[in-house]
């Protein structure tokens, strides 16, 4: 048995979000002719909200000699490019047609530190409220920003990098990726 070294939270919304009900029927095109009627019909219930997640990842656990430890210098950055990526890029399949949930994030903080993991989701214990433009994007992330920098303060917590990436900045998402990469193997 192998212990996992990736953690995933579920996403929750920055701030209160109602949710709309979209009441559905589907048809069967395989049932009998003389059989009317829906072959299903349901409820589904969305959103569209800005939503705070969470990805943890173990590195000393990734490449120890249990799990890819044998690999080398190349292959480990690699490995961490991608699942850095695929973090910020892959988007659930569920409802991808009904929902069109295809959306990259806004904001990404990378902290790569050594002990324990750090959630910021007590961030949002209060929830959010839209700022002058009607947007929650901008309040979020200070918010979070903030919430960092008390438990820092408080705690002393130490980080080896934070790294962050913004739309509309100059920096590309591959020298962010880059950077975290290079904090998380201690380079």
């Amino acid at each position: 048995m192998l212990e996992g070294a990736g953690m995933f939270a579920h996403a929750l919304s920055t701030h209160e979000a109602a949710n709309e009900i979209d009441f559905f029927s589907a048809v069967d095109d395989t049932k009998p002719t003389d059989d009317a009627g829906a072959g299903h019909i349901g409820v589904l219930e969305a959103n569209s909200a800005c939503y705070y997640r969470y990805i943890g990842l173990n590195v000393d656990l990734l490449f120890d000699d249990e799990h890819l430890g044998k690999v080398d210098d190349a292959d480990k950055k690699a490995a961490l490019a991608v699942f850095f990526r695929a973090v910020l890029e892959a988007v659930p399949k569920a409802r991808k047609n009904s929902m069109f949930g295809s959306s990259l994030p806004e904001y990404a903080l990378g902290i790569a530190r050594q002990g324990q993991p750090l959630s910021l989701v007590n961030a949002f214990e209060t929830p959010v409220t839209a700022g002058k433009d009607g947007g929650y994007l901008e309040k979020s992330v200070a918010k979070l920003e903030a919430h960092r920098e008390k438990l820092e303060t408080t705690y002393g917590l130490k980080e080896q990098i934070l790294c962050d990436v913004k739309l509309s900045e100059d920096k590309p998402l591959d020298a962010w990726i880059d950077e975290l990469v290079a904090a998380a193997l201690g380079e």
